[in-house]
């Protein structure tokens, strides 16, 4: 359970709600705000309405602290509708890289392009072999994302008119 001061911290503004369910409909959007706007909220939050709505959903992010805390705040709709997954980027390429045994032997030491782009590369090819997984995918952090990690990431979406995709990011 959240404890008390945490759960101020998260509680959204009756703005920030109402920006939420303005875009309700929107399928694709970039929602963009300096630090401190409350964008990792409004991505938790967005996350929360699309697994309630019946969507597979995906929260992910770049760093394993922030993705704690995600997966924190999330858990409840996480638990009672087990349509939310919340990971980082490159746990979830290790993941199902895993799965699809496409996943190499992680070298030692771990060089810049085993993180940038062998990674990625997996996660396309688990994808491909996986089949889609999410009807939604919500990216926090997404100033953080190369260009080629969002498309991998599309490589996991059913690929429909219906499927979502929001990113939150710095300008």
């Amino acid at each position: 359970m959240l404890s008390q001061k945490l759960h101020e911290i998260v509680r959204l503004t009756t703005g920030q709600y109402q920006l939420l369910n303005t875009l309700r409909g929107v399928r694709r959007a970039a929602i963009v705000g300096g630090a401190g706007t409350g964008k990792t909220m409004l991505a938790a939050e967005k996350a929360r309405r699309l697994a309630r709505q019946g969507f597979s959903t995906l929260l992910i992010c770049f760093n394993a602290p922030l993705a704690r805390m995600l997966a924190e705040t999330t858990a409840d709709v996480a638990a009672d509708t087990h349509l939310l997954d919340v990971t980082t980027f490159h746990q979830l390429c290790q993941d199902l890289g895993r799965e699809a045994g496409v996943l190499g032997e992680r070298p030692d030491p771990v060089p810049q392009p085993w993180w940038d782009q062998t990674l990625p590369d997996d996660l396309v090819e688990a994808g491909e072999r996986l089949g889609p997984r999410y009807h939604a995918i919500v990216v926090d952090e997404g100033q953080d994302f190369a260009p080629e990690w969002l498309l991998a990431l599309e490589a996991l979406s059913f690929g429909g008119l219906e499927d979502v995709l929001y990113v939150f990011h710095d300008p």
